[in-house]
C-alpha cells in the first residue's frame, strides 16, 4: 500500500503523538509499505530516508490547555496539500488528531473539495488521541456543527483508548477501533546499560516528558520533599525533558532538595532506555487530559514500577497495585506516600515490575500494525460499501424525479 501519515507532531518535537507515528512509519516500512511522513516538522535526524518526510507549515508553539502546541503555519496551503494529494497516488491517508490541528483541518476540508469535483481522493482513516482538554473542549462545543460536515469524510475512525473515543463520539458520531498506542519493546527491554553518574545505590525516581503544566511536575516536586516523611532511604528525582517553562520548575524546588533533583534536558533517542534502565521508579503524576500514556509503556517494558496519575487514560493502563501505583496527583503528601511504599520494598518494586513487564507485550508494535493493516483493509470495505451507498441514493433521487415528471 502507498500510505500517507499526517500528523501535527513529529520529530524533532518530543512527545506521545511523535513516538505513536514515527513507530508506525518504521513498522509499515518493515513490511515493505510505501509510506510518507506529512508534517510541519521535519524528522530531524530520526528518519534516515529524507524523501519520506513532507514539511508542511512551519510549527509556532503556543501554551494552550496546560501544554506547549505547535500550531502550523501554512502558507497557500490549499494548493500544496492538493498537490500532495495529487501527486502521491496515496491508497490510505492517516490523519492523526484530525479535528484539532490546522494540518489535519486543512486535508479534511481539501478531500472534500476533491471529491465534490470529482478527483480521485484516498481512503481517508483518522486516529484521535485527545480525552478532552480545555481548549478542545471549547472547540468541541463551539465547533461541533462545523466539525459535523466532517462525518462522512472518514473510511474508518480509530481511538487509542475509550477515553479519547467518548470525548470525540458526539461530533463524530459512529463506530471506533479501539488501537491503543505502541511501544518498541525490543528498544527498552534487555541489557542498554545504565547512567553511570546515577548508578550509585541511592533510588532514582524517574520522570520522562515535556516540561508543561498538565504533566505534574510541580505535585512532584512538591511531593519530594515530604517524602523523608515516610522513608529514609536516600532517593533522587532525574528529570528527563525540556520546554520554555524549564527554568520556573527549577525554582519550585525546595531547598532541602536542591542536590536531590537533576535536570538533564533532553536526551537522544539511543540514551532514553538507559534512562529508564537506572530508573527504580517511574512516576508520571499527570493531573488530566491523558488519553493513554507512552511513557507508562516505556517504563513498563524496561522493567521499571511506575507510580502514576490516577486520571482517566492512565487508569486505563495501570491497574492499582497489579502493574503499578495509582495516586491523586493532585495531592502531593498521597503522591509522597506512593513513591515511599516502592523506596522502602523492593520486593513490591520487583513485583510490579514483572507484572509490567508481561502487560507491555500487548502494546509492542508488532501486535499494534497487525491491527492497523486489518484496519487499513477494513478502510477499503468501508469505503466501497459507502460509494455503493451514495450511488444507491443517487440513483433513488433520480428514479423520485422522474416518477415526479
Amino acid at each position: 500500500m502507498n500510505i500517507a501519515i499526517v500528523s501535527p507532531y513529529f520529530y524533532p518535537w518530543y512527545g506521545g503523538i511523535t513516538e505513536h507515528v514515527y513507530h508506525q512509519y518504521m513498522e509499515l516500512k518493515k513490511r515493505g509499505h510505501t509510506v510518507r511522513m506529512i508534517s510541519p516538522f521535519d524528522g530531524g535526524n530520526i528518519v534516515k530516508d529524507k524523501k519520506d518526510v513532507v514539511k508542511i507549515g512551519n510549527p509556532v508553539p503556543l501554551i494552550v490547555n496546560g501544554s506547549v502546541v505547535k500550531i502550523p503555519i501554512l502558507g497557500r496551503r490549499k494548493k500544496v496539500i492538493d498537490n500532495v494529494l495529487s501527486e502521491g497516488g496515496f491508497d490510505i491517508i492517516h490523519l492523526h488528531q484530525p479535528l484539532f490541528c490546522l494540518l489535519g483541518i486543512s486535508f479534511l476540508n481539501q478531500i472534500i473539495h476533491r471529491s465534490k469535483n470529482g478527483l480521485p481522493v484516498p481512503k481517508v482513516v483518522g486516529t484521535f488521541h485527545a480525552c478532552g482538554g480545555g481548549v478542545e473542549r471549547f472547540l468541541i462545543n463551539r465547533l461541533g456543527l462545523y466539525f459535523r460536515k466532517f462525518r462522512n469524510v472518514f473510511d474508518l475512525k480509530i481511538a487509542v483508548s475509550l477515553a479519547s473515543r467518548d470525548f470525540v463520539s458526539p461530533v463524530l458520531p459512529g463506530s471506533y477501533e479501539i488501537v491503543p498506542n505502541g511501544v518498541d519493546v525490543e528498544r527498552f527491554s534487555g541489557s542498554h546499560g545504565k547512567i553511570a553518574q546515577f548508578d550509585d545505590g541511592v533510588c532514582n525516581i524517574l520522570f520522562v516528558g515535556r516540561l508543561e503544566p498538565r504533566k505534574g511536575l510541580t505535585s512532584l516536586l512538591r511531593a519530594l520533599s515530604l517524602i523523608k516523611k515516610y522513608s529514609s532511604k536516600k532517593h533522587r528525582l532525574i528529570v528527563v525533558g525540556n520546554g520554555i517553562l524549564t527554568n520556573f520548575y527549577k525554582q519550585k524546588i525546595s531547598p532541602d532538595c536542591l542536590e536531590r533533583v537533576c535536570f538533564v534536558g533532553d536526551v537522544s533517542f539511543e540514551e532514553l532506555p538507559k534512562y529508564y534502565n537506572t530508573a527504580h521508579i517511574f512516576c508520571s503524576p499527570a493531573t488530566d487530559r491523558e488519553s493513554f500514556g507512552i511513557v507508562l509503556i516505556e517504563a513498563m517494558a524496561s522493567g521499571t514500577p511506575i507510580v502514576a496519575a490516577n486520571n482517566e487514560g492512565y487508569s486505563r493502563v495501570i491497574r492499582n497495585d497489579q502493574n503499578g501505583v495509582l495516586v491523586d496527583p493532585e495531592n502531593p503528601d498521597a503522591l509522597a506516600r506512593g513513591l515511599a511504599r516502592l523506596i522502602d520494598s523492593r520486593t513490591q518494586r520487583e513485583k510490579l515490575a514483572k507484572q509490567g513487564s508481561f502487560d507491555c507485550k500487548e502494546y509492542c508494535w508488532s501486535n499494534i500494525v497487525d491491527r492497523l493493516e486489518r484496519n487499513y483493509s477494513l478502510a477499503c470495505t468501508n469505503s466501497c460499501e459507502k460509494n455503493n451507498s451514495s450511488a444507491n441514493e443517487l440513483f433513488a433521487n433520480l428514479r423520485r424525479k422522474i416518477a415526479f415528471r
